[in-house]
C-alpha cells in the first residue's frame, strides 16, 4: 500500500468503526484474533468485543483524527476521541460524565498496531505478501 493509502486506511477506520459505529467492518481493518497489549486483564480481549463495551458505555463516542504522520508504509495518528459515559462500564455505572482523550496509535504495512508496545495486530493489507 502506498503512504497516502495507508493514511485513508487509518482515516477511515476511525470515521466508519468509531464515529460511525459500524463494527460489521472491523475485519476489514483488524483480524478478529489480533492482540491489543494496551487491554487491562479482565476486560475483553477481542477487538469487537473491546470496541463493543466501550461503544455501549459511551454511545456517543466519537474520533476526530488530528493529524497523520506518514512515512513509506507507517502511519502514526494522533486522535481525540470524546463522548460521555451513558451505560455501565466495567465495575463503573453511567456517570453522564463527558470524557476526551488523545490517543497516539500507529499502523505498519497495513497492520493495526497497539499504542504503546508497537507490536502488530496480525492483520496484512490485503496486497501485501505477508
Amino acid at each position: 500500500m502506498s503512504t497516502a493509502e495507508n493514511k485513508a486506511l487509518v482515516q477511515r477506520f476511525y470515521e466508519e468503526i468509531i464515529t460511525q459505529k459500524n463494527l460489521a467492518a472491523l475485519d476489514q481493518f483488524v483480524s478478529p484474533t489480533a492482540v491489543n497489549h494496551t487491554v487491562p486483564a479482565g476486560l475483553p480481549q477481542g477487538p469487537s468485543q473491546f470496541l463493543s463495551m466501550h461503544l455501549g458505555a459511551f454511545p456517543d463516542l466519537k474520533a476526530s483524527v488530528v493529524d497523520l504522520l506518514a512515512d513509506g508504509d507507517k502511519v502514526v495518528a494522533l486522535v481525540s476521541i470524546h463522548g460521555t459515559h451513558q451505560g455501565a462500564f466495567r465495575s463503573r455505572s453511567s456517570s453522564c460524565a463527558g470524557v476526551a482523550t488523545p490517543m497516539i496509535p500507529s499502523v505498519a504495512s497495513g497492520n493495526s498496531h497497539d499504542s504503546s508496545q508497537g507490536r502488530p495486530a496480525s492483520r496484512a493489507a490485503p496486497d501485501s505478501a505477508s
